[in-house]
């Protein structure tokens, strides 16, 4: 953002990426910078269809409603099982039992050191849902990590779930997308043959040249076949 600025004298209102960017620095840095970011990004709370999301969090989730809870990668009870109470800064869990903080951890994400916010459950040893909620060979209640960027996470996830966030990040799809799908796919450049950082964007030039000159031929081609008349195609 900050080398758009310099190089155009003005920062984008928005800013479209892929999945590999929405980390928390970015979302942060985009905040300060005032850029809304979009991003596709998983909601951490219970959203519409999901059982756990319920008025009043300390009430258990009907049984019947227990297989249609989200699963994470270990078909564990996903984290948007469990709803953040900001209030009271807890969790409260499918069963309307309660996590409350249970100290920091450090952790290294991006090369960068964050602090992480533990909760952690003390009534999980009874607890029918225990077997698919935590690791089998736990020893403490389910735990939920929450850091100083969940907050931003969570305002980008319901952004891209409106119709005006969904219609947005589909222009990035021709835009950006179809580009790379073409000069890998079509022109077969799936990797550069020179090294070093100038030799690669000389490279780099004469493939953008070589796809906007494909891209220009194959206007014409289209705009003769609709017997556009020759001096409009001249002044292209």
């Amino acid at each position: 953002m900050d080398r758009i600025e310099e190089n155009l004298g003005r920062k984008p209102e928005a800013f479209l990426a892929d999945t590999a960017h929405g980390t928390g620095e970015n979302l942060a840095g985009m905040e300060e910078r005032n850029v809304t970011f979009f991003t596709p990004m998983e909601p951490s709370q219970p959203q519409e269809g999901n059982p756990a999301r319920r008025d009043d969090p300390s009430q258990p989730v009907a049984e019947a409603d227990w297989p249609r809870l989200p699963r994470n990668a270990k078909k564990q009870l996903a984290k948007s099982c469990f709803i953040y109470a900001e209030g009271d800064d807890c969790y409260y869990c499918p069963q309307g039992r309660v996590l409350r903080y249970a100290g920091l951890q450090k952790d290294i994400r991006n090369g960068q050191a964050i602090t992480i916010r533990v909760y952690r459950c003390e009534h999980c040893e009874n607890c029918r849902l225990s077997t698919v909620c935590r690791s089998p060979k736990a020893r403490r209640g389910r735990m939920i990590y929450r850091d100083q960027y969940e907050p931003l996470r969570e305002a980008t996830a319901q952004r891209m779930q409106t119709a005006e966030g969904r219609a947005t990040y589909a222009r990035r799809m021709h835009g950006a997308e179809t580009p790379f799908a073409h000069i890998k796919a079509v022109m077969g450049v799936r990797q550069f043959l020179l090294r070093g950082l100038e030799n690669v964007r000389t490279e780099w030039r004469w493939v953008c040249t070589a796809f906007n000159l494909d891209k220009l031929l194959r206007a014409v081609a289209a705009m003769r076949a609709l017997g556009t008349p020759r001096a409009v195609m001249t002044r292209m």
